[in-house]
């Protein structure tokens, strides 16, 4: 089953939803848990690639109608909903479009033609290791002997 539990400062107690798994697919189960257990009607996709154990690409959406959303702009993001699975071309939207190099602001691009859509801000993604000798030997010191030798004769 999928089953989420929600909490917030004012609310007297937490929010419990619960929806069997049907695909074993995330993006599909949650889009039924929405559906089912929080009465939400939303687009979503999400999509992985890997070349053996390594992972080539990853990545989703979620869209969701907002209360005053009107029918003009339902419309609208219909029509990009359905331009993003042309381009796709798959059965797993998005992950043909990320192995083809598209990144999440070309895809918010065509979700949200036509709306207004304007990127806040951007990142590009660092490695980052908060190594140090102490933390090595820190780590070392939880080993047995034996393993420490053999680590140190290989």
């Amino acid at each position: 089953t999928v089953q989420v539990v929600k909490n917030h400062p004012d609310w007297p107690r937490p929010y419990n939803g619960i929806t069997g798994i049907r695909h074993g697919d995330i993006d599909r189960d949650v889009g039924i848990y929405l559906a089912e257990s929080e009465q939400r009607s939303c687009a979503l996709a999400a999509g992985t690639a890997f070349n053996g154990i390594l992972c080539t690409a990853a990545g989703g959406y979620l869209v969701e109608r907002l209360p005053d959303c009107s029918p003009e702009t339902m419309s609208k993001m219909e029509s990009n909903l359905a331009t993003l699975v042309k381009m796709d071309g798959g059965e797993a939207l998005p992950t043909n479009l990320l192995l083809e190099g598209k990144t999440p602001v070309d895809i918010a691009e065509v979700l949200l033609d036509g709306l207004g859509f304007t990127p806040l801000d951007s990142l590009e993604p660092q490695v980052w290791c908060e190594c140090s000798e102490e933390k090595l030997f820190r780590s070392l010191r939880l080993l047995p002997r034996e393993e420490v030798d053999t680590i140190l004769k290989e």
